[in-house]
């Protein structure tokens, strides 16, 4: 049986740190990346004061939330064939900026969802 040192150890977390780095490197870098996409996309952009989120507001209330917006984002998604990229179902100043680059296909459809209450009240 073989005894480990402290110096043993301490090469295997070193080893390990090193074996990680890339890792963590790449995860740096594509936050970076992910961060730097989302700045360019809502640049200029309001997501609480532009017509499409009031639009939004008065139809489902001031209250709705990333979820129930993002259920009828995949309605419309799925109803019109546009893509509802990752960024937008992550983000809910991302899916109002989604809404509203899409308005204009989007906007005779969204009379027809209606949000339901899925809570069972006893």
């Amino acid at each position: 049986m073989e005894v480990e040192t402290e110096r043993d150890l301490g090469n295997d977390h070193l080893f390990l740190l090193e074996s990680a780095y890339p890792k963590i490197q790449k995860a740096t870098e594509a936050f970076r990346s992910e961060k730097s996409r989302i700045a360019n996309r809502l640049h200029g952009f309001n997501p609480k004061e532009n017509r499409v989120w009031f639009e939004i507001t008065k139809r489902y209330g001031e209250g709705i939330k990333q979820q129930e917006l993002l259920s009828i984002a995949q309605v419309l998604s799925a109803t019109t064939n546009i893509k509802l990229d990752r960024d937008a179902k992550r983000r809910k100043s991302v899916l109002i900026k989604w809404f509203e680059e899409n308005w204009y296909i989007i906007h005779p459809y969204l009379g027809f969802v209606i949000l339901e209450d899925n809570q069972s009240f006893y």
